[in-house]
């Protein structure tokens, strides 16, 4: 989920090591269902999609149903 967007600037909630941290991306192509990251996050990175405070603990769960990848 995009925050605080500025033009080709937004921020992003990232997951690392179980806890919630805001991080600054920069946005490439956009439409009105999906946005392109073209710099800030690496591959394997966990983005929250949904509102947390930063620095909140989280836990990540794998295969949930419906998702990308699901088998």
């Amino acid at each position: 989920m995009l925050r605080n967007i500025r033009g080709n600037s937004a921020e992003v909630l990232r997951v690392r090591d179980s806890h919630v941290e805001k991080i600054p991306v920069t946005l490439g192509l956009r439409g009105m269902v999906a946005s392109e990251i073209v710099a800030g996050l690496a591959a394997g990175d966990l983005v929250l999609n949904a509102d947390a405070a930063e620095g909140a603990r989280v836990r990540v769960q794998q295969n949930v149903p419906g998702t990308i990848g699901e088998d």
